[in-house]
């Protein structure tokens, strides 16, 4: 995507999410909003024709109280994609 096109986008998601309390680091197309336990973020992922926005959370609060875990897993994340089944087309 032209990078004229994705600024559109970019802005747009800058009007809906920084009076919400995100931020967003300058050429970054990730918001992210921080607590006493979690951060949370929404990601604009560009394709050619597409765009196809991820979101997640990480959990500061256990990543601290078991930081060598292992295997420990402290967030998680979900594209926007992958949480709608698509249509099925019957004949």
């Amino acid at each position: 995507m032209r990078v004229e096109i994705s600024k559109l986008y970019v802005d747009a998601a800058d009007a809906l999410l920084v009076p919400r309390g995100f931020v967003r680091r300058a050429r970054s197309q990730e918001w992210s909003k921080h607590s006493e336990v979690d951060r949370i973020w929404v990601h604009l992922n560009f394709g050619r024709g597409l765009i196809n926005p991820s979101f997640g959370v990480e959990y500061s609060d256990l990543k601290k109280r078991w930081p060598n875990l292992p295997g420990g897993v402290y967030g998680t994340l979900k594209t926007l994609a992958g949480c709608f089944k698509a249509p099925t087309l019957t004949r």
